[in-house]
């Protein structure tokens, strides 16, 4: 499995303290993890990771958007379209529980259905009487999603074409995925405890005018909760 880390350039930065609760939460599975810059300036943190930076002509493109929800949506898609497996994707502000690996795989692997999304976080309270897992019903967001089956290649020209309608608004892409999620028949569920905590404090995709919600069903440690 690999993950994908979209970035961008904040002030303050926040890639670094990712990176670094993702190596001492707990053992991870993941084969590679790439970061993926959303706009020109070089990333100077971690040297160390494979990224897949903005080509010329993306940069041009990205150039004409006015808004930055339009290009922290392309960045998204660009993302997707590197893939053809399940992947997971996440932002770069985020902590991680420490032992949220092994409850990730034990909620996959009680996930039966073959292609389907699955999000570790929640911006609101899930029902904690469900053990591991439930079927998402609120907005969830972009922080960690899992792609699991051929979700992936099934929504992603899909999703870009929905977000296309939104152009030049806030609407962040995660309403579009919900949707093209919704008509493609391809469920989405949360780990019923988010596995990982949203730590960035205004959002990249309103132009900054809103504050990043927290979980309120985020544990620190969750090897109480195995």
């Amino acid at each position: 499995m690999k993950l994908a880390i979209l970035t961008v350039q904040r002030n303050p930065p926040y890639l670094s303290d990712t990176l670094s609760s993702l190596c001492s939460s707990a053992k991870n599975g993941f084969s590679r993890v790439t970061l993926f810059p959303g706009d020109a300036e070089p990333i100077a943190a971690a040297p160390e990771y494979w990224r897949v930076p903005l080509d010329a002509s993306e940069l041009r493109l990205i150039g004409t958007f006015k808004h930055v929800a339009d290009k922290m949506a392309y960045n998204y898609y660009r993302t997707m379209l590197n893939y053809d497996e399940p992947v997971c994707i996440c932002e770069d502000d985020v902590q991680f529980s420490k032992g949220w690996w092994d409850v990730f795989q034990k909620a996959i692997s009680v996930l039966s259905v073959p292609d389907y999304l699955l999000t570790l976080f929640s911006a609101y309270k899930t029902d904690l009487s469900i053990p591991v897992v439930q079927p998402e019903t609120t907005p969830f967001g972009t922080v960690f999603i899992y792609y699991a089956g051929q979700s992936l290649q099934r929504i992603r020209d899909l999703v870009w074409e929905e977000r296309l309608k939104y152009f030049g608004s806030h609407t962040g892409i995660d309403i579009c995925i919900r949707k093209v999620c919704k008509r493609s028949g391809i469920p989405i569920f949360t780990t019923t405890y988010s596995l990982v905590q949203h730590i960035g404090k205004v959002s990249t995709g309103c132009q900054g005018t809103e504050i990043c919600p927290t979980s309120p069903v985020f544990i620190d440690d969750c090897v109480s909760v195995q």
